[in-house]
């Protein structure tokens, strides 16, 4: 959750043009923050019980 609000909060402290321009960019960097949480964070497998 971190690497996300990072990634938004730069994203749109940095950049220069209106909200409605950064979606791409956004989107992009939220893109990436989220490979970069996946990589990072391994899940154990969850049993589901039936």
């Amino acid at each position: 959750m971190m690497l996300l609000t990072a990634a938004a909060h730069l994203t749109m402290t940095y950049s220069r043009k209106p909200a409605e321009q950064n979606l791409m960019t956004l989107a992009s960097a939220l893109g990436n923050a989220t490979v970069a949480a996946d990589d990072f964070f391994k899940l154990k497998p969850v049993e589901v019980k039936r």
